[in-house]
């Protein structure tokens, strides 16, 4: 329970969870205003990128002994699996180009993406309808996610915080040895280099996106690129929303109060 109640029974990562969503910033966190106050929250008076950190690990959302998402069944983590290569993934990569060394396509489920019209599934229905079947069919509603597994891909919330591994920028596949040294740096510039670096993983997760709404012949200018911000999110694992907004369903509104647009989000890792 929130608001007083008792909190014992919860387990770490709950207790998380329940603290972010007594904040008014988190009901609706869908603007960069909003992205800024949660960030702000968690690293002043939330224990900051390494609390959440710790209670993933009780959670065995990361592994135990390490700074990786866990690939296995319990708990069923689907977009580190697929990223991972444990989990087969369908999806035609090559529509990220030179991209798809560091990011991964994923598709909803079937019955989401054939439920997008349908008012009554909007929780659990894709935002937007597929291509016409003349040109493919395929999905109006898709996610992007990445290789790198390190934990705070988790979600976009922690990225770049102080306590959060510091990599290569660009290099997805760098060991978590080399990242726990570079994090041995004075506390102060590790944070600043993990935030560059975060800045520039999203700017390069833009062009993966571009690069796939390109190859679908999407127009941009119609195409929504949204975050799901922790606690706001049903995975956790880093996954980005593609959405044709061209062929919006009923679920892009049920959705619109946690659809953080990714333009946002860069505008927050603003120098």
């Amino acid at each position: 329970m929130s608001g007083g109640g008792v909190t014992e029974a919860l387990t770490p990562l709950e207790a998380v969870r329940v603290k972010l969503m007594d904040q008014p910033f988190t009901v609706d966190c869908c603007t960069v205003e909003k992205f800024r106050a949660a960030r702000e929250w968690l690293e002043q008076s939330g224990g900051g990128a390494t609390a959440v950190r710790d209670a993933l690990r009780v959670e065995g959302v990361v592994e135990a002994a390490g700074d990786a998402l866990a690939l296995g069944v319990k708990p069923f983590n689907v977009f580190a699996r697929l990223a991972g290569g444990v989990m087969p993934n369908p999806v035609d990569q090559s529509v990220l180009g030179k991209h798809g060394g560091e990011f991964v396509v994923c598709h909803n489920r079937p019955e989401n993406d054939a439920d997008w019209e349908d008012a009554t599934k909007v929780a659990t229905a894709s935002m937007a309808g597929p291509d016409p079947k003349e040109i493919g069919g395929l999905p109006g509603h898709v996610f992007i996610t990445c290789k790198d597994m390190r934990w705070d891909r988790f979600n976009v919330l922690v990225m770049g915080m102080e306590g959060t591994p510091v990599r290569s920028d660009g290099d997805a596949n760098a060991s978590g040895d080399g990242a726990a040294t570079a994090s041995g740096a004075a506390p102060a510039v590790a944070a600043a280099v993990a935030f560059t670096e975060a800045r520039a993983f999203l700017q390069r997760l833009e062009a993966a996106a571009r690069s796939y709404v390109a190859a679908r012949g999407w127009d941009l200018s119609t195409t929504g690129m949204f975050f799901h911000v922790y606690p706001l999110c049903s995975v956790n694992s880093l996954h980005m929303h593609i959405v044709n907004l061209a062929r919006k369903g009923p679920a892009l509104h049920h959705h619109a109060h946690k659809n953080m647009p990714l333009a946002d989000v860069l505008t927050a890792f603003l120098p």
